[in-house]
């Protein structure tokens, strides 16, 4: 154990070394632009979210209120004055394509787009339409560029951009586990325990039991694979599957081991000797899991099903409501740190036993 311990020790000191050279790796000297750019491109992305509201790609026109078009202006006005003093240097070094598309279609796609709200104002419409489109046009150009390379960007320009995807995503993945866990126990293991008891036919849970992992892998994959499309990082294309084939194997593996546990604490040999028999089964669901979630992430067909459908419904809605989905979120982390310190430390347990296999003293 207290070897373990050094382990986690050193493993923590390392990450936050690594960690802390990513951050120098930024010249201090261009934090001040960091800073204004980042200001200036989150005030202009409100305005554009402001000037096309939900549902307005439907409508072949509709007007603003008073009150959002005066947000809009405000943030165009502010977010086009900081851009002024960001240096070229600055957005070099973050992309070779940045400055370019920041100043000749982001910034003069809002001034244009500006020019022409003004120009509404005063009545001047002809004025007014032709500013606005042609802002309107080089702002779409600049969104096409910036949602093909806002990972790239954004690594750099936020800094946490990488980390927040990645504790986004582990979390998701601890929320999926804890709710499933429930909805999947309550809404049908019970219910068919009871039927299948009274049907005589208790082999039958094996059926369910495959059935929940095969819903469990199939949430896994979906969430993967969106985490996958929303990155265009290599070293997150290959982490994401990594992180979910290693939950999905500890969540398999630990409920066999706790099981057993369990029936030994509490004596019932009855069902030990169940479990020693359904051995060969915990086998297949545990490494048939990790099989079909790879196959997953290659033919995503095999998840779209009713229940797969249905029980990410239910995760997603639940994840919205006010308290409980702040209280699922600490659940998550809270589920995901204690399955990654479990593994962690059932590795250490292995490499020490390896290890000791290895170096054995030998016996004169």
């Amino acid at each position: 154990m207290k070897k373990t311990v050094i382990f986690l020790t050193c493993f923590a000191v390392l990450s936050i070394s690594l960690s802390g050279c990513t951050y120098q790796s930024k010249p201090s000297e261009y934090k001040t632009n960091n800073e204004n750019f980042k200001q200036s491109i989150s005030l202009l992305h409100e305005s554009i979210d402001l000037s096309n509201p939900e549902g307005s790609e439907n409508l072949s026109q509709f007007e603003l209120s008073k009150e959002t078009e005066d947000t809009i202006l405000a943030d165009l006005k502010e977010g086009i004055r900081l851009s002024k003093i960001v240096s070229n240097e600055y957005l070099d070094y973050i992309h070779p394509e940045l400055n370019n598309y920041y100043r000749n279609k982001l910034i003069k796609g809002s001034q244009s787009y500006y020019d022409g709200l003004l120009a509404a104002d005063a009545n001047q419409i002809s004025s007014s339409i032709t500013k606005q489109m042609q802002g309107s046009q080089l702002l779409n150009d600049w969104l096409t560029w910036w949602n093909k390379n806002n990972d790239t960007v954004g690594d750099k320009v936020f800094g946490d951009y990488v980390i927040k995807n990645i504790l986004q995503y582990l979390m998701y993945i601890g929320i999926i586990n804890i709710i499933f866990a429930f909805v999947w126990k309550w809404a049908v293991v019970l219910p068919s325990a009871i039927v299948l008891t009274l049907a005589k036919f208790s082999r039958g849970i094996l059926l369910v039991r495959a059935a929940g992992a095969f819903c469990l892998v199939s949430l896994t994959a979906s969430v993967t694979l969106n985490a996958m499309e929303n990155t265009n990082s290599d070293l997150l294309w290959f982490f994401y599957p990594v992180v979910g084939s290693f939950v999905l194997f500890m969540g398999f593996a630990g409920n066999s081991y706790e099981q057993r546990k369990k029936a030994r604490i509490n004596g019932d040999f009855t069902l030990m000797a169940q479990l020693e028999a359904d051995a060969w089964f915990d086998v297949i669901i545990t490494f048939g899991s990790l099989l079909l979630f790879v196959a997953m992430l290659f033919l995503p067909t095999i998840i779209e099903n009713p229940a797969t459908n249905w029980l990410l419904s239910v995760v997603t809605w639940a994840y919205k409501l006010p308290i409980i989905g702040f209280l699922l979120g600490m659940g998550g982390v809270v589920f995901m740190l204690n399955t990654m310190f479990y593994g962690l430390f059932m590795m250490a347990i292995l490499f020490g036993l390896l290890y000791s296999k290895i170096h054995k003293p030998r016996v004169e």
